[in-house]
């Protein structure tokens, strides 16, 4: 059975969002929380060293429904996060010292003519992130340019399972 690692603190309400990128010597951990914030901490893989808020933010008055560390998060100098609520998707810089609190500043802002987001990831590329939204289609944006690449219509989720072969 597994330990508690870690307990992080700071949020007014129920955490709704949580994504993780690991590290050399820590996770950095992004969380979104009912009171409409976005909180990004830095977790030591040594079981000596307490987790650190790195930074916090204001999303907007609707809780973030998904948060996605940045895959250019590895200097302490560079973490960003991505997260989208019902009414907006915003890219943050986290600004801090290494394990000092510092903020998150909305650098941009994506726009889309979609009426909210339910849901929302980052390519492993860092340069595309994909959300889900309120009125069942699908946008892509390229992060370089910040527009929009690609919309679908409506999706329905399909799921193939390979196929078992008894053995006998």
């Amino acid at each position: 059975m597994g330990q508690i690692a870690a307990t992080l603190s700071g949020a007014w309400g129920d955490v709704i969002a949580v994504h993780g990128m690991a590290l050399a010597d820590a996770l950095l951990i992004a969380a979104g929380s009912a009171d409409g914030a976005v909180r990004l901490y830095s977790v030591p893989l040594s079981r000596d060293d307490e987790p650190t808020l790195l930074g916090s933010a204001e999303m907007s008055k609707d809780a973030p429904v998904s948060v996605t560390v940045h895959p250019s998060s590895t200097s302490a100098d560079a973490r960003v996060l991505v997260a989208s609520s019902e009414g907006m998707i915003g890219i943050f810089k986290c600004a801090s010292a290494d394990g000092e609190e510092g903020e998150l500043t909305l650098i941009t802002r994506l726009e889309s003519e979609a009426e909210g987001f339910a849901s929302g990831c980052m390519h492993p590329d860092g340069l595309i992130y994909i959300a889900g939204t309120t009125d069942g289609s699908v946008v892509i944006w390229d992060l370089k340019t910040q527009k929009v690449a690609g919309k679908t219509g409506s999706v329905i989720v399909t799921v193939t399972l390979p196929r078992t072969t008894k053995v006998d």
